[in-house]
């Protein structure tokens, strides 16, 4: 199917713009359920992905995650294959140490999906603490909590920002190899079933959640075959980039009929008058 179909299929489910976050949503499901592309016998299996790269005793996480996976998939825990730690503590004592302010990121930069870089502040930290801290490329940056949407929360960097280091309430993600794909792991922390466990092992108090670093660490996480993670992000890019067109004109139709209906009330009132 191409896009000009794919397009219209989106077209008839949808007819406003706030149904198309339900699409995606749906979108994000099927995804992770194994549901968008056909398997490849020659990639292999998730198990093969786990042995090859768990830096820990592999974990039967399949009594945690409540999802009907394909049987060539396996799970893990995310620590099997991420090492995740949090980022530096606002308000530290520094005197006697040698310091130097670096650009930061915080809860509020990291959305669903993507970075909010439009506002970014410095913090000071010793210079010796930067490699410790310091973002590389391909990081997936997750947020403690705050408000119930901010709980797991999860984008990539890509070096937008140099010598750029994260905060405590956002956690780090490094993947063990260049080989895992880091959007496969954040398509996963962002879908539906991603945001059921973080809800279900967040702390509460009134309006607000939040996750450790141990319950973090604990997510289950269906693995793909690696060629397979590839297929299914890709053709996930493929259908938000539908989605975003197809708000995107949804949006100019409502605005359009608005600004009709206030010239046509305009008119009438004044026709009154």
């Amino acid at each position: 199917m191409n896009h000009t179909e794919l397009f219209q299929q989106f077209d008839a489910l949808v007819e406003t713009p706030d149904e198309v976050e339900n699409l995606r949503r749906a979108i994000l499901s099927l995804a992770i359920q194994g549901r968008l592309v056909q398997r490849n016998l020659r990639d292999g299996n998730g198990t093969d992905v786990i042995n090859r790269f768990s830096i820990h005793e592999k974990m039967d996480a399949s009594s945690i995650l409540d999802l009907k996976l394909p049987t060539h998939w396996a799970i893990t825990s995310f620590s099997n294959l991420a090492r995740i730690r949090s980022g530096v503590t606002k308000g530290r004592n520094m005197a006697g140490r040698k310091t130097e302010s670096f650009p930061y990121l915080r809860v509020a930069n990291v959305q669903r999906g993507y970075l909010d870089l439009d506002v970014i502040k410095d913090i000071e930290i010793a210079i010796e603490e930067l490699e410790k801290f310091q973002l590389k490329q391909n990081d997936l940056l997750i947020t403690e909590g705050g408000d119930w949407d901010k709980v797991g929360r999860t984008a990539i960097w890509q070096q937008e920002i140099p010598n750029c280091i994260h905060q405590n309430h956002v956690f780090r993600a490094r993947l063990v190899s260049d080989e895992l794909n880091p959007y496969w792991f954040m398509l996963y922390l962002n879908s539906p079933v991603g945001r059921r466990y973080f809800e279900s092992a967040a702390k509460q108090t009134t309006n607000l959640a939040s996750i450790n670093a141990t319950e973090l660490r604990g997510c289950p996480i269906p693995i793909p075959p690696l060629a397979e993670q590839h297929r299914i992000v890709a053709k996930v890019e493929e259908l938000m980039a539908l989605c975003d067109a197809l708000e995107a004109r949804l949006t100019t139709a409502q605005t359009a009929a608005a600004s009709l209906l206030d010239a046509t009330l305009c008119q009438l009132l004044g026709t009154v008058r």
